[in-house]
């Protein structure tokens, strides 16, 4: 259905208007119960969208009557327990697909005592959309948890909320799922997961639990695949895998290239990332290849982000005779902003469109002012066709700087060279528009570290520790708009730990800000109080 021309869409999200028995019934004894929306519905993503808790070994069926459902059991339910059923945000409306705003969760109770427990927090993810969260009753050691469906389950709202109600006294484990496949069990290595800080206990005298947040993350143990090679030309390799790999833990020696009976053809000389694609790793070589023999590839340690490293990986490849006359060249600098560039430290990245040797780039680059005073610097090597530069001084306000590159010194596998310098330059933030912000957080103990980012480009962050007061101090701060979160540093490493599930470990304490904090130019921000209890 669409709306009449001229009209205005339908952006009004469906919601549960009525509901058979009340919510909260008592002594139910029934089959089933009946909710109405307050508009047509697509009857498929609301059958998806339901979840009984305790969950129903026989299931349910679902009748329709307008804008009604009724949801029939297919078994007698427990007496003495309470049902908590919710429908989840996935349900849409029929009129312009707009999804329920949050989930509606109704409970009704077999016995004489309804069950009142309750926890509820937040999804901290950009897209919470299909993420669930797990809530599973402890106290069986044999328990397998996350192989089984939960004991409880709720799904989680467009904002990143949730609320899991109708909860028996008791302690709990939590888990948030992004459950890709929708069968209310986590499948490791594909769906992500959050780990909660701690258990839960609900007791008679403290039955709600709230503030109880997560953030997800993908936990990999599955070394990755080669699933193609291929001949670009007569001196690249592209090796494309399932997954993202890391470049710089294949190395040539641990690539062999042979014809069918096993004589090497090719020498693997350079080896690197492709400009933007994790996925791919592209091989530099020289030597010529039989295309009457063909070729094939065997190459081990490949691994992927996560650390997880490959054994032996073969495959056929197919072979090009297209000769490769480009030389060496530039293809990308970060950050993207070269005329913002911080004025302590800065460090620009240079990522060349080929393989080459770089363990002479120090002597092929050149650091200076527009006047031409040199700049103290370092180059680290990053993969054969990658590089930082990091500026080992601080920078004038405002000021142009220029980094020469000298492209002769850069030969690659084929030999090709090109006699130029190429000169980037970038300007140093003018620090008169520096902003700022200090201040105080209570309500927390540990090693804590505070972090301002930008909410939409999160390589735009800065850190500081929270000191033994809660004190804490940003300067130099670009103005913009920015999320202030705090973490526990268990690890000590300036990351996050998002826990662990085998052995079992509980994620580091965190806090969000719920409000986002705009910076203004030319101006600090002193006093900045916040209590996370």
């Amino acid at each position: 259905m669409q709306p009449p021309d001229g009209g205005e869409v339908d952006r009004i999200p469906p919601e549960v208007v009525d509901v058979t028995p009340a919510n909260g019934t008592t002594l139910f004894k029934g089959q089933e119960i009946e909710l109405k929306f307050s508009e047509y519905v697509d009857k498929r993503t609301f059958k998806d969208a339901v979840f009984i808790s305790p969950a129903l070994e026989k299931g349910f069926e679902v009748e329709w009557s307008g804008k009604t459902a009724t949801i029939i059991f297919n078994e007698e339910l427990k007496p003495d327990v309470t049902y908590n059923i919710t429908i989840g945000t996935s349900v849409i409306d029929i009129n312009n697909s707009n999804n329920m705003a949050k989930a509606y969760s109704y409970a009704i109770s077999t016995g004489d005592v309804l069950d009142k427990g309750t926890i509820q927090g937040r999804i901290y993810d950009k897209d919470p959309n299909k993420v669930f969260v797990f809530a599973y009753r402890l106290g069986n050691p044999e328990d397998s948890l996350l192989k089984r469906k939960p004991d409880y389950v709720t799904q989680v709202g467009p904002s990143g909320e949730y609320i899991l109600s109708g909860l028996a006294q008791g302690d709990y484990r939590l888990f948030a799922v992004g459950n890709s496949f929708g069968d209310l069990i986590y499948n490791l290595n594909t769906d992500r997961i959050g780990i909660l800080n701690r258990d839960v206990t609900l007791a008679q005298n403290d039955t709600a639990k709230g503030s109880l947040d997560f953030q997800l993350t993908k936990l990999d143990t599955i070394p990755p695949v080669l699933q193609k090679a291929v001949m670009t030309d007569q001196n690249h390799l592209l090796l494309s895998f399932n997954e993202d790999v890391k470049a710089t833990s294949l190395i040539p020696l641990n690539i062999q290239l042979a014809d069918t009976s096993g004589m090497i053809q090719l020498t693997p000389k350079y080896v690197y990332q492709t400009s933007g694609k994790m996925k791919d790793i592209a091989v530099a070589v020289t030597g010529n290849v039989d295309p009457v023999k063909g070729l094939r590839i065997r190459l081990s340690g490949v691994r992927d982000i996560a650390g997880n490293e490959s054994e032996m990986l073969e495959s056929e490849v197919p072979i090009s005779d297209k000769k490769d006359t480009t030389p060496v060249s530039i293809s990308q600098i970060t950050p993207a902003d070269l005329n913002n560039v911080q004025i302590d430290s800065p460090e620009i990245t240079f990522i060349l469109d080929d393989g080459t040797d770089l363990s002479l780039i120090s002597q092929a680059l050149q650091v200076t002012d527009t006047s031409k005073k040199g700049v103290k610097f370092e180059v680290t090597k990053l993969d054969d066709a990658s590089f930082k530069v990091k500026i080992n001084q601080r920078l004038s306000s405002g000021y142009n700087y220029l980094v020469k590159t000298n492209l002769k010194d850069l030969v690659d596998a084929a030999g090709n060279w090109r006699d130029t310098v190429i000169t980037t330059k970038f300007t140093v933030y003018n620090s008169v528009n520096f902003t700022g912000l200090s201040g105080n957080i209570k309500g927390v103990t540990g090693n804590f570290l505070v972090v301002l980012e930008d909410p939409d480009n999160t390589s735009k962050r800065y850190t500081t520790p929270l000191n033994i007061n809660g004190d804490f101090e940003f300067t130099e701060v670009i103005p913009g708009k920015y999320k202030l979160w705090i973490f526990d540093d268990r690890k000590g490493n300036k990351e996050y730990y998002h826990g662990s599930l085998n052995p079992y470990e509980h994620s580091a304490r965190f806090f969000v800000l719920p409000t986002i904090i705009e910076l203004i130019p030319r101006w600090v921000t002193f006093d900045f109080k916040w209590n996370v209890d």
